[in-house]
């Protein structure tokens, strides 16, 4: 279980984050029409490559740059992964 003072140790936030882009990472981008997808089930898998929005690519775009921003991404994978066919 993860309590408050977890959230408080810089280390398990930035790893917690660093997890979520992890999590996305793989299927985030629609390659046919650009973007990125936004509806996905628990485990990760796309239900609905039909659905976009703008508050969930958004927060796909403010997740890779904070992943930027950690220090996670020092191969450039997430500059490729923010570039889309828009």
């Amino acid at each position: 279980m993860v309590t408050l003072e977890k959230y408080q140790d810089p280390e398990f936030v930035r790893k917690h984050a660093i997890d979520i882009i992890d999590f996305y990472k793989p299927l985030v981008k629609d390659e046919k029409y650009g973007g990125y997808y936004c509806a996905y089930l628990d485990s990760g898998e796309v239900f609905n490559k039909e659905i976009k929005d703008l508050v969930s690519t958004t927060r796909f775009i403010l997740n890779f740059c904070f992943g930027i921003f950690l220090g996670e991404d020092k191969e450039g994978r997430h500059k490729r992964s923010l570039s889309s066919n828009w």
